[in-house]
């Protein structure tokens, strides 16, 4: 819940690679999920941006991962301080932003919060749903295309990664909480 890691840094050329002046939409028939998308259209799962939509204190939120990262629901509540925090419903996500979960994006959004998490800062080239079922948008530069009003480190650590403090893969144990105050 709590561990982090150290990422690589962005590579800028391979940003620059697949930067666009604009986000350019592109047909996407039948793709809900992040592996589909990779296989199907140039889009490897670390240069696409996932936008998991959640309630948090009534209040529906965008949360933008990379689409090879998992979320940590954990330091999401950390982050936020928020009390109730659920995954929203279909029928909330359609309602808010016309598009089931599979289209999602952020680009555009200024109707509800975006939280990111700290590995897609600064990244360019990204491919993201359009808020249109079966259609996504590539070349998203997302301090350029996304307002995002607070980012955290959402990301759930991953074995082998290296430790920010020392630089060592990390690894990952089991344990049993004894008390919990």
């Amino acid at each position: 819940e709590k561990a982090t890691s150290t990422l690589a840094p962005a590579d800028p050329a391979a940003d620059a690679a697949r930067a666009l002046e604009a986000p350019e939409r592109f047909d996407t028939p039948g793709v809900r999920t992040i592996e589909d998308l990779a296989n199907g259209y140039d889009a490897p799962a670390d240069r696409q941006l996932k936008t998991l939509v959640y309630v948090l204190d009534g209040t529906l939120t965008l949360v933008l991962m990379r689409g090879d990262h998992a979320m940590e629901e954990q330091k999401l509540i950390d982050a936020t301080g928020a009390i109730t925090v659920r995954p929203a419903t279909a029928e909330e996500i359609v309602a808010a932003l016309g598009a089931h979960p599979g289209s999602l994006g952020a680009v555009g959004v200024t109707a509800h919060p975006v939280l990111a998490d700290l590995a897609v800062r600064g990244r360019s080239g990204m491919t993201t749903g359009a808020n249109t079922d079966d259609v996504h948008l590539r070349g998203v530069d997302v301090a350029r295309d996304v307002t995002v009003g607070q980012w955290a480190d959402l990301r759930t650590a991953m074995p082998g990664e290296p430790c920010v403090v020392c630089g060592s893969p990390l690894g990952v144990i089991k344990g049993i909480e004894v008390g919990h105050i």
